[in-house]
């Protein structure tokens, strides 16, 4: 009795299925026309665009943009000058800038957070 109910279960869903299947084919051609997509779209071939989603789409070997914005961060880290004049605060290059903050924990004193 239980292998009847199973098999009836079986036999509706796989009806089920075919009936939903049949529908969609339905809309699509009432939304397409055919059931058979269009390959080259409506303008046909077009070139993918040379930036997606603000991604530049470069190959490596020209991509320099990251390089060169990298040595310019590195470069700025790597100068003294001042960050604020006015209140005499400096900048200093960020190596020497650590190697203080370790002297400083070593030495016992705590170590001052720029505010």
């Amino acid at each position: 009795m239980r292998s009847g109910t199973l098999v009836r279960a079986a036999i509706v869903s796989v009806l089920v299925g075919a009936i939903g299947v049949f529908f969609a084919g339905l809309i699509v051609v009432a939304v397409t026309g055919s059931i058979v997509p269009r390959v080259t779209g409506p303008a046909g071939t077009q070139p993918a665009p040379r930036e997606i989603g603000g991604i530049e789409q470069t190959p490596i070997w020209r991509a320099q943009r990251g390089i060169d914005l990298r040595d310019a961060q590195r470069a700025e880290l790597d100068r003294w000058g001042w960050a604020n004049r006015e209140h005499h605060i400096a900048r200093i290059p960020i190596d020497d800038a650590m190697n203080l903050v370790v002297q400083q924990a070593g030495a016992g004193a705590p170590a001052k957070r720029p505010e």
